[in-house]
């Protein structure tokens, strides 16, 4: 975690935070090098010829980063951070600034809705002008961690899980969301067929998932990457996650292998 205790301008674009007219604190975007730099010019236009707001604080925390409203990311990358803040109680007052992006979000509004930590937390929404801040904090976690999707369930309580099912769910996605395995609709049928009943969690709120996630003993990915992973699913669905050939991403390994070792070590 950083603690930046110099003042700091948050610019709206993306949430970098600037030390000086042109000087950014790096650090304050994860992924930035995806990202691309603010516009110096769009910088010059909106802070000092439109004048566009500025609002004051003490001290904020960040949780802005590119990307911030995909849902893995929205649980890994933002809400997972402050897994890590909870052990920082000196944190627990200090607002947090979110992209208004995120903030529309209905699995983020719903996460927060469910967690009483949440809802007491004081959340910023950047819409537009930019954000004065005494100091900043700059929460970094280690991606794909088992502690801090621990720490997420805590939070969300999702419904305890039946020891006996035998509910068998097969999550499917639009042809238009990406990463879609190109025969997905003969893998359904044959999942059908073993009876799997086949689910598109984009129909879903977070309260539904979790109650269908509680309640399967099985359960089988149409795509790769973890864009509509079973994060809500709570620790005891046996899941399998379609790949294709050959494109094993460091992230699913890794993860993977935090699995195998959390396993071993349960004697599983």
């Amino acid at each position: 975690m950083i603690w930046y205790r110099q003042p700091v301008l948050i610019e709206p674009s993306y949430g970098f935070a600037l030390t000086g007219p042109r000087t950014l604190l790096l650090q304050s975007m994860p992924y930035y090098e995806r990202v691309g730099l603010p516009d110096f010019v769009q910088y010059v236009r909106r802070r000092y010829i439109t004048r566009e707001p500025v609002h004051y604080e003490r001290c904020v925390i960040s949780l802005r980063e590119f990307g911030d409203d995909n849902y893995y990311h929205v649980y890994s990358d933002v809400l997972g951070r402050l897994a890590l803040l909870d052990r920082w109680p000196a944190t627990h007052e200090i607002p947090i600034v979110i992209s208004s992006l995120l903030a529309r979000r209905p699995y983020f509004q719903q996460a927060i809705a469910r967690s009483t930590t949440l809802r007491h937390r004081r959340w910023i929404v950047h819409a537009r002008g930019f954000i004065h801040a005494d100091s900043i904090v700059l929460p970094k976690v280690m991606p794909h961690q088992g502690g801090t999707f621990d720490f997420l369930l805590d939070l969300l309580q999702p419904p305890p899980a039946d020891l006996h099912a035998t509910r068998r769910i097969f999550l499917t996605r639009r042809a238009d969301r990406q990463r879609q395995i190109v025969n997905a609709d003969q893998v359904a049928q044959i999942c059908a067929a073993f009876g799997f009943e086949i689910i598109d969690s984009d129909d879903l709120d977070l309260e539904a998932q979790m109650r269908i996630f509680a309640s399967a003993l099985h359960g089988r990915h149409a795509w790769r990457g973890p864009g509509q992973s079973d994060l809500p699913a709570g620790p005891t669905i046996d899941a399998a996650r379609a790949v294709p050939a050959r494109q094993y991403s460091t992230a699913l390994f890794l993860a993977v292998s935090a699995l195998w070792l959390r396993l071993c070590c349960a004697g599983r």
